[in-house]
């Protein structure tokens, strides 16, 4: 997966140039953060490098290929659980202590 290189990454979405030539390289040692005020980019770097918007130009090269080698995963800034009425009723009647062993014994 790593180093991770991006190279004249560009996204307008509708002619609105929101990232522009930006050259970066992870080599996959230590930490890395992303820093910049409000709108800057950083949450569009992000889904850009997931894969949840189209990239506009340039390229993205994890190691030696296009995509990453196995998992992915984001987490958004806004949480969100799916609308599974299952999952909803389980997670209800768990914050209910009687009902916590039942629903614990029926996820298994």
């Amino acid at each position: 997966m790593f180093p991770l290189r991006i190279a004249a990454l560009r996204f307008a979405p509708e002619g609105r140039v929101v990232l522009d030539e930006l050259d970066l390289v992870l080599a996959g040692e230590g930490i890395s953060v992303i820093l910049g005020p409000n709108g800057s980019g950083k949450t569009v770097l992000l889904r850009l490098l997931a894969g949840l918007l189209p990239v506009h130009g340039g390229t993205i090269v994890w190691g030696d290929a296009a995509q990453p080698a196995g998992r992915l995963a984001m987490v958004f800034q806004q949480p969100m659980l799916p609308r599974q009425p299952r999952l909803w009723l389980c997670l209800k009647l768990y914050s209910q202590q009687a009902y916590r062993s039942d629903i614990s014994d029926s996820l298994r």
